[in-house]
């Protein structure tokens, strides 16, 4: 029953449509830019400075970037259903 679900999951990962193909590539990779800016401030500012609000601001950029990430995931399966539905 496992095996037959995931063998469904990933024949509709293969068909997905270009254009939620192309928000899901370069929208992880905003996403996964986004967390490397803020894990480096975070870095350098428990390495050098220890200031509060840059730590706080930092923390905050990272959940940012995990939420960006499930939006741009969902919104783009979503854009590829409804595409589909259209059709």
């Amino acid at each position: 029953m496992k095996h037959q679900i995931v063998d469904k999951v990933s024949e509709e990962i293969k068909n997905i449509g270009k254009l939620p193909k192309n928000i899901i590539k370069y929208g992880t990779l905003a996403s996964f830019l986004l967390f490397l800016g803020a894990a480096i401030a975070f870095y350098i500012n428990n390495s050098y400075y220890n200031d509060h609000e840059l730590m706080y601001n930092s923390i905050s950029l990272m959940k940012a970037s995990s939420t960006i990430f499930a939006e741009i995931i969902i919104g783009s399966l979503l854009i590829d259903h409804l595409s589909r539905g259209a059709q």
